[in-house]
């Protein structure tokens, strides 16, 4: 008898140590990291809605402040950067003067108000001729700004 009490006894011990051993060591990190993401998500949420906002009102200067007008034809797209942890916006236009095709593309940091990433060129017979101050050609900015506005 005495035997089969200390089976029992090292037999509920070890179900104590094994029940321990998961709740400790498998449930709890993961509820923990659950936890974790569902905070992560609510943020980059509200980064996305306050980016929205937030973009929409900086393209608005931009604009403004450029001095653009019905000639040239403006396109926006933002992206909250979550590795930058900043608001992107990325405004390309377009202005035909003459029989040229003009083209400028701008990454812009929202909340640092500073350029990340800018080009300049003109389409002519189909190729693509770089021209003003920046050093990225037009294909290195489409790499660069899909990369951007996908982190």
């Amino acid at each position: 008898m005495h035997k089969g009490l200390t089976r029992l006894t090292l037999v509920l011990v070890c179900i104590a140590a094994v029940s321990v051993a998961y709740y400790f060591g498998i449930y709890l990190p993961r509820f923990h990291d659950a936890e974790l993401a569902e905070r992560q998500s609510k943020a980059d949420l509200e980064h996305a809605r306050r980016c929205d906002t937030d973009a929409k009102q900086f393209y608005s200067n931009f604009v403004k402040q450029m001095g653009w007008d019905s000639d040239a034809w403006p396109f926006a797209t933002w992206h909250f950067n979550k590795k930058l942890n900043t608001c992107l916006v990325s405004v390309e236009s377009t202005r035909v003067i003459g029989y040229k095709l003009y083209k400028t593309g701008h990454v812009m940091d929202v909340y640092g108000n500073q350029t990340l990433l800018d080009t300049f060129y003109s389409v002519e017979g189909g190729k693509r001729i770089q021209f003003g101050p920046s050093d990225t050609t037009p294909d290195q900015f489409v790499e660069q700004e899909k990369k951007l506005l996908s982190e």
